[in-house]
């Protein structure tokens, strides 16, 4: 007797139009960012990458008397500018590609898991920085986060 299942394709094929790329500026989300890029070169998928500014944990209930956001915040986005935008210029994609950054944050994964609820991507790609271990225990892990609680794929990059 011939398994029913036997000659079943895939329902749906897999073409993601509406990517989103966590970007830190780390050497993982670049990468992450150039895989985005080529997938959505053979798919011609929409881009959005987007960085969560989180509140620095240092300095908050040991004395520190004033804490100046506006410039964190600035300095942060200028710095992910810096990494971001020849990434962008090399791919030639100036005109496709656009950028959102979150503020305020203190989970850069829940963070990242409201923008996707918001953008609703087809894909989220992102970088793995690979903490393992005790480190990662004790700091949790974005890219975890994201896996277990996205409402689509996500590829992890390392």
């Amino acid at each position: 007797m011939k398994d029913k299942n036997q000659n079943h394709k895939l329902e749906e094929e897999f073409f993601p139009k509406k990517i989103i790329v966590a970007f830190d500026g780390s050497v993982p989300s670049q990468r992450a960012f150039k895989t985005a890029m080529s997938i959505a070169n053979k798919y011609g998928s929409e881009i959005t990458v987007v960085h969560s500014v989180a509140f620095p944990i240092g300095g908050y209930g040991t004395g520190e008397a004033y804490f100046d956001w506006d410039e964190y915040y600035s300095l942060a986005k200028k710095n992910v500018l810096k990494i971001l935008n020849p990434l962008i210029k090399e791919a030639k994609a100036e005109e496709t590609v656009k950028s959102i950054f979150t503020s305020g944050t203190t989970s850069v994964a829940e963070s990242l898991l409201e923008e996707s609820n918001k953008l609703k991507p087809d894909l989220i790609v992102m970088g793995s920085r690979g903490l393992g271990g005790f480190k990662s225990l004790l700091l949790g892990s974005v890219s975890n986060a994201v896996v277990a609680h996205s409402n689509c794929p996500v590829l992890i990059v390392k």
